[in-house]
């Protein structure tokens, strides 16, 4: 080997090669500080979405909660208007009793008042 060595041509290409390397560092930089913002940013979408399943969770809860309110009222509703049929029943019974005394009663007073009307009948 000779003892001719370039040394500006080893400094030129250990300057090309940091060059070079600092260009790569600064693009991986880059691509980090990218890729972490759009991380973040998805982070934040996520962080607003679960917020959001929270709100839903809570309002079909609420939700639930009133439709066994409502289910409730309705079965209420049913027990009061099978209460009322019941007693409509019993006046519809007490009426027609009454009607068939009414009956009696102008049957007898009809029986009544044509012995009243006969001449000559005693009672």
């Amino acid at each position: 080997m000779s003892d001719n060595t370039d040394w500006t041509l080893i400094v030129l290409a250990s300057q090309k090669a940091q060059i070079a390397a600092e260009g790569s560092l600064q693009a991986t930089e880059r691509f980090q500080s990218e890729w972490s913002n759009r991380l973040s940013g998805l982070e934040g979408r996520f962080g607003g979405l679960e917020a959001r399943f929270t709100a839903l969770e809570g309002r079909i809860t609420n939700l639930a909660a009133g439709q066994a309110s409502h289910e409730r009222a309705i079965m209420r509703i049913a027990e009061i208007q099978a209460e009322h049929t019941a007693r409509l029943t019993r006046i519809e019974a007490t009426m027609t009793d009454q009607t068939a005394w009414l009956v009696r009663i102008e049957e007898l007073l009809a029986d009544i008042s044509r012995k009243l009307a006969a001449p000559g009948t005693s009672a």
